[in-house]
């Protein structure tokens, strides 16, 4: 009888410790995931601003895509200078991808709640 209390008593204990722990590390996996995914929708926004007759709505387009293709939501996209099809050749672009935390979240944003994901890349247009 005396063990069974002290089981209880220590599950009592550690058991707020290891759900906390378990939810934290989903959530700074699903941080981890949004950094990736914001990095990737830059890079294919510069990509895609690069390359020749390209123009800003299709450059963003792709960096929107990108993030679509992995359930990112509320997402921003910018890329500076504005790209036309005229924008000159050796002109060094930067697009920048910011996704907030809060909304693409699994469960409880404790850890990483209010923080905004922000990714660049740097590209000259041909």
């Amino acid at each position: 009888m005396r063990r069974r209390a002290t089981a209880t008593v220590e599950l009592a204990v550690t058991l707020p410790a290891l759900i906390l722990l378990v939810f934290g590390a989903i959530e700074i996996a699903n941080f981890i995931f949004l950094k990736q995914a914001a990095t990737l929708a830059a890079y294919e926004t510069a990509r895609a601003a690069t390359s020749r007759g390209a123009s800003a709505a299709y450059a963003t387009s792709k960096g929107q895509q990108a993030l679509a293709s992995r359930n990112v939501s509320q997402a921003q996209v910018d890329l500076s200078p504005q790209v036309t099809a005229l924008t000159p050749s050796g002109t060094e672009l930067t697009a920048t991808v910011t996704v907030p935390s809060s909304s693409n979240t699994f469960g409880f944003a404790w850890f990483t709640g209010g923080y905004n994901v922000v990714a660049s890349v740097k590209m000259i247009r041909f």
